[in-house]
């Protein structure tokens, strides 16, 4: 079992919140243009997260790129998870 550095307090997120990065077709193939779903498990610096995605991988993103699981998009972009956009 690997053990995470603690989520930094001003983190929108908690260990355990599951969250979602959209993917983007500009992105070259891989996690940036599918976007993947995963679960917090800790920190990273001040502003980022360590994700267990749910394919097995770990992810660090800045917290301000993930939502949570099943919140549409925030920018004018569509993503390709959410849109079917070709990945």
């Amino acid at each position: 079992m690997t053990t995470y550095p603690p989520v930094p307090p001003k983190s929108p997120y908690q260990a355990g919140d599951r969250v979602q990065l959209h993917g983007y077709p500009g992105y070259p193939p891989g996690p940036r243009r599918a976007g993947w779903v995963g679960t917090v498990t800790g920190g990273f610096g001040t502003n980022a997260l360590y994700v267990r995605t749910d394919d097995g991988h770990d992810a660090v993103e800045n917290w301000s790129d993930l939502t949570p699981v099943g919140q549409p998009e925030r920018t004018a972009a569509r993503c390709t998870c959410c849109h079917g956009g070709a990945a």
